[in-house]
C-alpha cells in the first residue's frame, strides 16, 4: 500500500512539473500579461493558470484517447482562447489569451502526456 502511495506523489510530482514546463513554454515570449500584472497581481495570475489547466485536463486532454483530425485540434485550441478569455479577470493584454499561446500549451502537454 505504501509503494503505490509514493507512486501516486512521484506522478502527480512529475505532472505538475510538466505542467509548469509547458505553462511557461508556451508564456515566455508572448507578452500574455498586461504591463505589471506580473509582479502587482500575482495570485490572479496563479488562479488564472490552474483555472486553464484544469480546463485542459478535464475536457480537452481527454478527446486525444484516439487519433485526433487537424480541423478538431484546431477547433480545440479555438475552445481553449475562449475559455481563458472567459475566465480571464483583467490580467490579459489587449489581445487576451493568444493563439499561439494555446497551440504550444496544449500541444507541448499532449507531448508530455
Amino acid at each position: 500500500m505504501t509503494t503505490m502511495n509514493n507512486m501516486d506523489k512521484k506522478i502527480k510530482y512529475l505532472e505538475r512539473e510538466l505542467w509548469i514546463l509547458a505553462w511557461n513554454a508556451s508564456v515566455q515570449h508572448a507578452a500574455l500579461y498586461k504591463n505589471g500584472a506580473w509582479q502587482n497581481q500575482k495570485d490572479q495570475i496563479d488562479r488564472f493558470r490552474n483555472r486553464v489547466i484544469c480546463h485542459i485536463k478535464g475536457n480537452i486532454i481527454p478527446q486525444y484517447t484516439e487519433v485526433v483530425e487537424e480541423s478538431r485540434h484546431c477547433k480545440n485550441i479555438r475552445a481553449l482562447i475562449d475559455y481563458a478569455n472567459q475566465v480571464d479577470t483583467g490580467i490579459l493584454g489587449k489581445d487576451g489569451y493568444k493563439y499561439g499561446v494555446a497551440q504550444k500549451v496544449l500541444n507541448l502537454a499532449l507531448k508530455y502526456y
